[in-house]
């Protein structure tokens, strides 16, 4: 019998736990439909700090003039990043409105250090590649960063594993 490794283990179990559970009398005497007569085994993966590093909590507050997180937190607007979460501003806009006190923010650096700091989290990479070969499981990525998802793709390539919608 060949031998497991953890993430096939871990893959595995994960897949099991998505099994359906049986449907009780009263809801299998409703009509099935083509589209719901198989259910399907989905997986979501919140990416940042699940899958992939989140560069943000790494050292930004230096890249962003702060002594420290707890700094950076007091000076920016919090309101700024839920509009860009929610797509209603830009990325640029959302840089030019950041601090309460207007301050400029170095877009490329604080580019470059996201970028630099992506990374699969330590196993995440194999164990999306053994779901991946798990026939019948469907997986997602959902992520609050906006349009900088596609740093994160282009750097590793997420998307051989899973899907981007949400």
């Amino acid at each position: 019998m060949a031998r497991r490794t953890l993430c096939t283990t871990i893959a595995l179990a994960t897949v099991a736990a998505l099994r359906p559970a049986p449907l009780s009398r009263r809801r299998t005497r409703l009509q099935a439909t083509e589209t719901d007569s198989t259910p399907r085994r989905i997986i979501l993966f919140d990416v940042m700090d699940t899958l992939v590093i989140d560069p943000f909590f790494t050292g930004v507050h230096t890249v962003l003039g702060c002594e420290s997180m707890q700094d950076l937190f007091k000076a920016k607007r919090p309101e700024t990043y839920e509009a860009f979460e929610k797509g209603e501003i830009s990325e640029d806009q959302l840089w030019e409105r950041y601090f309460a006190d207007d301050r400029d923010v170095d877009v490329a650096a604080v580019r470059k250090h996201f970028v630099d700091g992506y990374e699969y989290i330590k196993g995440m990479r194999s164990l999306l590649g053994e779901i991946k070969r798990i026939e019948g499981v469907e997986c997602y990525a959902f992520s609050n960063y906006g349009t900088l998802y596609k740093e994160i793709e282009r750097k590793l390539e997420l998307s051989r594993f899973l899907d981007w919608r949400f």
